[in-house]
């Protein structure tokens, strides 16, 4: 369950096509308004992709007061350092830092995370994993992510890239060539030498394309191979499936289910359940105010970080 301490937090989900901020309540809900800015990362240089950040934080802030700053970005991460490293999708802001210049700014403590670890965070807390202890989720976006929140923390990793699962080994390449937006607009390609959105693909699919249900099958076929290893590995009490191809859900959920079962432990396989994310947009937003109050209050004294 969620700390119930009084103060607010600030959530910033940070990725190389918006910037989205907004004020956190204490039971883990968005107070007032997501504000949304563009990063327009590949054009811009860091310090105007900072000064963005910036304003979108003071605008969510507004008059209100919060104790900490949380964002959830795209990686790979240095999460102690408050930075991100060699980060595609934010070139100009590789190893700039963020978390020291923003808590300058702002004069209050800001934490960094991973956005899937944000994501699936705000789902364990009040979303589609509430009420779980062990909730295990994957992202399936413009790439592939994956977290294990344990009772509302997120399971880092010695270095910090638990859940890096996207450069595991997976036919002739990596899992993330096909599970993800990405791989399924390049199956989809491969197969007919056309280039079309995954949402295109999932409309033809569902009007019976025998290629695009080829594509979402293999999709499928995949996901199933990537929950069978992760629910073994961590036998969760939930799974939770985010990000924004899980709007096709209808066309891979129940093959990935079924393959899942398949090779997954009996007694798992018979209390598990595979759900998709409930918050939409602002899972991350709410993750990342929840990651900046579970390790604030960590920060503190072991009296403070008691409900109150």
């Amino acid at each position: 369950m969620i700390m119930q301490t009084s103060f607010m937090t600030l959530g910033i989900d940070l990725g190389g096509t918006q910037i989205r901020a907004a004020r956190i309540l204490p039971h883990g809900r968005v107070d007032g308004y997501v504000v949304s800015m563009e990063t327009r990362a590949g054009f811009l240089p860091g310090e105007a992709i900072y000064e963005r950040i910036r304003q979108a934080a003071q605008q969510a802030i507004g008059e209100e007061d919060i104790a900490a700053v949380g964002i959830g970005s795209t990686g790979p991460l240095d999460i102690n350092r408050g930075m991100t490293l060699d980060c595609n999708n934010l070139p100009s802001l590789q190893y700039f830092p963020l978390c020291e210049r923003l808590a300058a700014d702002l004069g209050k403590p800001v934490f960094l995370n991973n956005d899937a670890n944000a994501l699936i965070l705000g789902e364990a807390a009040v979303g589609a994993g509430q009420g779980k202890s062990r909730v295990l989720g994957l992202t399936l976006g413009t790439g592939l992510g994956a977290a294990l929140v344990v009772d509302l923390h997120v399971v880092r990793g010695a270095r910090d890239n638990a859940g890096e699962i996207w450069t595991a080994p997976y036919g002739d390449g990596i899992i993330e060539d096909v599970l993800s937006g990405t791989g399924v607009q390049n199956m989809y390609a491969e197969l007919t030498g056309k280039n079309l959105q995954g949402r295109e693909i999932a409309r033809l699919a569902r009007e019976g394309d025998p290629q695009a249900l080829s594509v979402w099958e293999r999709f499928a076929d995949a996901l199933g191979f990537t929950l069978s290893w992760t629910v073994n590995m961590d036998d969760p009490d939930i799974v939770v499936l985010g990000g924004s191809v899980v709007a096709s859900a209808d066309l891979f959920l129940a093959r990935a289910e079924e393959k899942m079962r398949r090779y997954i432990c009996k007694s798992t396989s018979e209390n598990i359940r595979v759900v998709t994310a409930r918050l939409g947009g602002d899972a991350g937003v709410i993750g990342a105010g929840i990651d900046a109050r579970v390790r604030y209050l960590a920060s503190l004294s072991p009296d403070a970080s008691a409900d109150n």
